[in-house]
């Protein structure tokens, strides 16, 4: 597993998804510049297209960089970019602090909040702070002119200020609380699955198409068939077609809440067979829990009996 700073070593599929997210966000902006590119290239505001197309090279990296498997770097590199990016469309725009650009930055702050550690989170957020001030105060005191530079006060740019860092606070408790649920969440599952591996009898879990979702490791044992084999497999499958056409499965006294227990001949990947006790169940979100326990010994047991009482009579 990939190893993150912040929780440990990460399991590869959360890993995964969270480089998934990055590349999502990367092209959703990529894709989403390039309507305003053509739109300021063809009203001839050629800083601004330059500084869209900018950003648009910056992401880009840094979905390159995602892909080669630096998710810190990458999300470094784009909020970087679109931080960079709204400070050059207020600074050539005609808006000043008004331009709808000054949007991007609180955006940025749920990104880094939700995709960054504390420490690095708290470096992006007073860097956006730094910049939002900045703007207004250049515009406040004549460096940055613009015909809506009568409507920014001191005040308003103390406000605007006071909002951005009351936003970075929120979202940086609110992505802790997030984090330590999430970790709550992993070490739950992880318990949950160590209990069932440990169980006797195999579990398996069926979809509400008849379907295998997920086995313990007792069933692969009994099966001989990896959790990989298993998923995907009509329930059917797991059994002989001859059993199958003499006793069917009978999900429908499951679907009716019943509780089913039957004995069956489990096949197994080598073709030989396993009699099992098979008890099923449907679970709250529809799909199928079923227990087997393997009675070889018992039939063997009962076999041996059978066969010393016959002696007896004899």
């Amino acid at each position: 597993p990939a190893h993150d700073h912040r929780t440990g070593n990460r399991d590869a599929a959360e890993w995964t998804r969270l480089h998934g997210i990055v590349e999502i966000i990367c092209w959703t902006i990529a894709l989403g510049a390039v309507p305003p590119i053509l739109h300021n290239a063809l009203a001839r505001k050629w800083t601004s297209a330059a500084a869209l197309a900018a950003a648009e090279v910056g992401v880009l990296a840094a979905s390159w960089v995602n892909r080669r498997g630096r998710l810190d770097a990458a999300v470094f590199i784009l909020l970087a970019t679109v931080e960079s990016c709204a400070v050059a469309l207020v600074l050539v725009g005609r808006h000043g602090f008004q331009d709808v650009a000054m949007m991007l930055f609180p955006a940025t702050l749920v990104v880094a909040g939700l995709l960054l550690d504390r420490r690095a989170f708290a470096g992006v957020a007073a860097a956006t702070v730094l910049f939002v001030v900045g703007i207004g105060l250049a515009e406040v005191r004549g460096l940055l002119v613009t015909p809506l530079s009568f409507s920014t006060s001191a005040r308003n740019v103390l406000d605007a200020g006071i909002i951005v860092a009351v936003t970075a606070v929120a979202v940086g408790l609110l992505a802790e609380s997030l984090r330590a649920s999430l970790g709550r969440a992993r070490r739950n599952e992880e318990r949950f699955r160590a209990l069932v591996d440990l169980a006797v009898d195999g579990i398996l879990i069926g979809d509400s198409g008849g379907r295998v979702v997920g086995a313990n490791r007792r069933f692969e044992e009994l099966t001989g068939r990896t959790s990989d084999e298993l998923v995907g497999r009509a329930l059917e499958d797991l059994f002989s077609p001859e059993e199958m056409r003499r006793e069917p499965l009978r999900l429908d006294r499951v679907d009716r809440g019943e509780l089913v227990l039957v004995e069956r001949l489990l096949l197994r990947k080598d073709g030989t067979a396993v009699p099992v006790e098979m008890s099923s169940k449907r679970m709250p979100d529809g799909s199928y829990q079923s227990f087997f326990r393997d009675v070889t010994e018992r039939r063997r047991a009962e076999e041996e009996k059978a066969r010393l009482q016959d002696e007896l009579r004899q």
